[in-house]
């Protein structure tokens, strides 16, 4: 039985492609839900949509992924983390957002939550 859930919805509000580091994808005691993996690249003032899932019963759901800027170096991502855990509050923190851009975290309240992260030009 699936015990714990995260949607993951990262709105670019930026003029710059992103472009998803499939080697940077890692999850704990989870998986992806299927038929809702990261997307490989997100256009500029479009979205991605993905969700990952708890393997077993009375786990938690935890990840994180990284996509950096269309034509940057890998060495200047943004990385984004999630934690739905089985016992304790949810959180979302980003670990590493480039300089002159900023992503604010909404939502991800629940056992099958849903996070919303929009990443923008620093205002």
């Amino acid at each position: 039985m699936l015990t714990r859930s995260t949607i993951i919805i990262l709105l670019n509000q930026t003029n710059e492609e992103l472009l998803l580091d499939s080697r940077s994808q890692y999850l704990d005691n989870s998986r992806w839900k299927p038929g809702m993996e990261p997307p490989i690249s997100i256009l500029a003032g479009e979205y991605g949509v993905w969700a990952s899932q708890s393997e077993t019963t009375g786990g938690g759901n935890k990840g994180s992924l990284q996509y950096s800027i269309s034509g940057l170096a890998l060495y200047d991502p943004i990385i984004l983390h999630w934690d739905n855990p089985y016992f304790g509050k949810n959180s979302y923190e980003p670990s590493r957002v480039p300089d002159g851009f900023e992503l604010k975290v909404l939502g991800g309240e629940g056992i099958h939550a849903t996070v919303v992260y929009v990443f923008s030009e620093q205002s």
